[in-house]
């Protein structure tokens, strides 16, 4: 299976490192590596063989350890939302991670003529991070409960 790096990740994972100084950043992790294995055992194949997006490892406001396991979603159907939503992040939660979501209809750039995380021009090129971009991660950081 190949590491499949979708629409907006890489430019998440620009903006998360940039939030984050003094944090672990790493991408395509297995969910084997995130949920309890009683958890794991119950998947089917297809859902064995998902990788998160990213993984951030921080410290939080107390000095302790944090995971936030960030699913960054371009134009996903219901049926990967409803994935996400009703297995993958009550699990993630159960092993003491933070799952967080990036949808794409929750962005900037799902207004009309408004760039954000999504947004490629003519070429597919993103262009320079933008206050868009920045306030779309951090929205759903704040959406999710993750405190500076």
């Amino acid at each position: 299976m190949s590491n499949f790096i979708g629409r907006g990740e890489k430019l998440v994972e620009r903006i998360i490192s940039r939030l984050f100084i003094k944090s672990e950043i790493q991408r395509q992790v297995p969910i084997k590596q995130l949920v309890h294995d009683e958890d794991f055992i119950e998947y089917d194949e297809e859902f064995a063989k998902h990788k998160c997006d990213l993984v951030i490892i921080v410290l939080d406001s107390k000095g302790k350890t944090k995971t936030l396991v960030i699913e960054v979603n371009y134009k996903h159907k219901e049926k990967a939302a409803k994935k996400w939503r009703q297995t993958f992040a009550p699990d993630i939660k159960r092993n003491e991670n933070l799952p967080i979501t990036i949808n794409d209809y929750d962005c900037r750039s799902s207004l009309p003529k408004v760039k954000g995380i999504f947004y490629l021009d003519s070429k597919k090129n993103h262009g320079p991070i933008t206050w868009n971009d920045v306030r779309d991660v951090i929205d759903h950081l704040d959406k999710a409960g993750v405190e500076p």
